[in-house]
């Protein structure tokens, strides 16, 4: 039997956004085929209302693990990455994960299309990441239909763990402890020549501006609640499989930023120098 996939849930000391998280996972469709794997700072808010999680979302399968001392965002995160690496790399693991932070909000069947796209339709070299949706997306959304884009959106995504080791093999979070993550990686995946996996129609939702990219820019929090996502009742309907991919051949739309021109020089300290060598 296949060990629970593991789910790296990262908190950051926002309790109102983690219940709200906590409960549409509860719901989710296969939510028995996985695990949580928390990663609390000492401090944090949240280590209350996940004490009473065992009661409050019973189908919620949780393992748990409090820093002995303040990590920061971008450790904290990494940390917690490494760990669900870990989990599912082990003998009998799905040899894949989730990462679903404390503000991002899994739709019914967020976990399933995750799990089509990284178990039948993802690979370590051209489509390397899944994720739950993507912000600078032009397409109508259509709820079965997942397509490709050059780029990497943080709000819940899946990976292989071999993918995510291949990563940490170039990246130090210790650059910048209270730093981005996620910028670190979308330039490494621009660097390999990688894109992303991304439903037409939003399979989450990010609902925590606090403390997060999107605290001083309007602009990124407005268009990502302008995204039609299958958590709405207008778009719930249309959100189950069967998933079809479409689209991906050929050159792939990518964000809106030269990822080598405007941020290689700001973090090029965050990486061993074999990336930028290779």
């Amino acid at each position: 039997m296949m060990a629970r996939i593991p789910i790296a849930m990262p908190t950051h000391n926002r309790p109102g956004e983690l219940g709200r998280v906590l409960a549409a996972l509860a719901r989710c469709e296969g939510i028995a085929d996985y695990v949580a794997l928390t990663s609390e700072e000492p401090d944090d808010g949240v280590n209350a209302l996940l004490d009473a999680a065992p009661e409050r979302w019973p189908t919620v399968v949780m393992q748990r693990h409090r820093n002995e001392r303040r990590a920061g965002c971008c450790a904290n995160v990494c940390a917690a990455v490494d760990r669900a690496a870990a989990w599912a790399a082990a003998d009998g693991g799905s040899g894949w994960f989730i990462v679903l932070e404390d503000d991002v909000v899994p739709a019914d069947d967020c976990l399933g299309l995750l799990r089509w796209c990284i178990e039948g339709q993802c690979d370590d070299v051209e489509f390397p990441f899944a994720c739950g949706c993507w912000r600078h997306s032009s397409l109508r959304p259509v709820g079965n239909i997942v397509t490709g884009a050059a780029w990497f959106e943080p709000l819940g995504w899946a990976m292989r763990s071999t993918t995510w080791h291949a990563f940490r093999a170039v990246f130090d979070p210790a650059y910048e402890p209270n730093g981005p993550w996620d910028w670190p990686l979308n330039i490494w995946r621009a660097w390999r020549g990688a894109c992303m996996l991304y439903p037409l129609l939003a399979r989450t939702r990010h609902i925590g501006a606090i403390g997060t990219f999107a605290q001083d820019n309007v602009g990124v929090q407005a268009s990502l609640d302008a995204l039609p996502w299958a958590g709405d009742a207008a778009w719930r309907a249309q959100a189950h499989g069967p998933y079809s991919l479409v689209g991906t051949e050929g050159r792939l739309p990518s964000g809106p930023e030269d990822l080598r021109a405007a941020y290689a020089e700001r973090y090029w300290r965050a990486f061993t120098r074999e990336l930028w060598t290779a």
